[in-house]
């Protein structure tokens, strides 16, 4: 608010406060087969840091590469400086099948 003599001036301001939120989903793989995991932060312009189940940080971009033996989850968190959000994402590793087949010998007849 301004005063001047008689005059007043006064004017408001709104502040929007978004609170950001992070999203994934879960993935399946084989075996030994990389698979990309990724997470979907909003508002835009945060910045992304994964972690695998021990919380040791591997990534952060908004998509990484994984490569487990076995099933396993990763967080991901999303912070846009102030406030953050964070999420699990599953990976679903399925065990190559053992067809049984074996070749031993190839004999070839003229």
């Amino acid at each position: 608010m301004a005063t001047n003599g008689t005059c007043t001036e006064t004017a408001s301001v709104t502040i929007t406060v978004e609170d950001p939120t992070v999203s994934a989903t879960a993935v399946s793989t084989c075996q030994g087969v990389p698979v990309t995991i990724t997470a979907n932060g909003t508002p835009a312009g945060g910045t992304y840091t994964w972690s695998d189940w021990e919380g040791n940080e591997i990534g952060t971009e908004q998509s990484i590469d994984v490569n487990p033996f076995a099933s396993t989850s990763y967080s991901v968190n999303y912070s846009t400086g102030t406030c953050d959000a964070s999420t699990v994402v599953e990976v679903n590793v399925f065990n190559v099948p053992n067809t049984g087949i074996t070749a031993t010998e190839i004999k070839v007849v003229a």
